[in-house]
């Protein structure tokens, strides 16, 4: 799975996170789609934890929506060097807890986590089999996990656009697909993973407004075999001619993989199995 995600420069991710702050409105459309289809899944589950821990990278949109519903539960969220995230005054306001340090190595006990949620939090890390493994030992048995990632389709036109226009082929990751974040889900010892895939086109009327969008989100290039030193303004000229030749804008496909899983003890035998569903089964996002 490393190998599809691609490694990622540790200090250059660190650096996109201390650089954004609250996620503006007008950037923050895929966080809020994706939270809006982990709420709807949460629901779906009909679950009421007490204890909500939240490593999502999307500005506390998914955490809202399930306190929304747990109005008593008691708010965990953990962020590092790996996440881009920032809690809402909401979040702070009802005294919950905010833990800094290693996703890898939460300072949490062991099966004391009641639901846990990882909304975009995937492009930020190159090892989540760790990630998942974490996630396992902290949740308590029968927890739901629920994901939101983005899928390989994700901002290929982009992809293209910098290989084509400057022969620069590490800028944007390929990511995980379907099969394999279910796969790791099950080797870190969750059960019953159900995912499904919705892709989107978003659309955009130059490049300039798609790179406005992507330095609000904090979405700079953090690959290790990037390309060293600042983009000149030929290179993103031609970059922006390779995605939209007309000059009337174009389209920017993003692929959101969602899922949902459960922990179970260490020493569970349940029979491990992998499930998928179209989207549509699972509700559309409300109005």
């Amino acid at each position: 799975m490393n190998d599809l995600l691609n490694a990622l420069d540790a200090r250059a991710v660190r650096r996109q996170a201390e650089r954004r702050a609250v996620t503006p409105p007008a950037a923050a459309y895929l966080f809020e789609r994706c939270a809006d289809v982990l709420a709807e899944r949460f629901d779906w589950l009909a679950t009421q934890p007490s204890t909500v821990l939240d490593v999502s990278a999307d500005a506390g949109y998914a955490a809202r929506q399930v306190a929304q519903r747990c109005r008593k539960a008691r708010q965990i969220c953990a962020g590092g060097a790996a996440l881009v995230t920032e809690p809402r005054r909401w979040w702070q306001r009802q005294r919950n807890t905010r833990l800094v340090g290693d996703l890898f190595d939460l300072p949490l006990a062991e099966n004391s986590i009641e639901l846990a949620l990882a909304n975009l939090t995937l492009p930020w890390i190159d090892e989540p089999d760790r990630l998942f493994a974490e996630l396992a030992r902290v949740c308590a048995p029968d927890a739901p996990l629920l994901i939101a990632a983005l899928g390989p389709d994700s901002f290929r036109e982009l992809r293209d656009a910098w290989t084509d226009s400057d022969n620069r082929p590490a800028t944007v990751p390929v990511f995980a697909d379907m099969h394999d974040l279910g796969d790791a889900l099950v080797r870190a010892g969750f059960v019953e993973p159900v995912l499904d895939v919705d892709r989107i086109a978003v659309r955009f009327a130059s490049p300039a407004a798609l790179w406005r969008d992507l330095r609000a989100t904090g979405a700079g290039n953090v690959l290790r075999a990037r390309r060293r030193g600042l983009t000149t303004p030929r290179q993103l000229a031609a970059a922006g001619m390779a995605l939209d030749a007309s000059g009337g804008g174009f389209d920017v496909t993003v692929e959101l993989v969602f899922a949902h899983a459960f922990a179970t003890s260490r020493t569970a035998t349940n029979k491990r199995r992998e499930t998928s569903i179209p989207a549509a089964s699972i509700g559309r996002r409300r109005h």
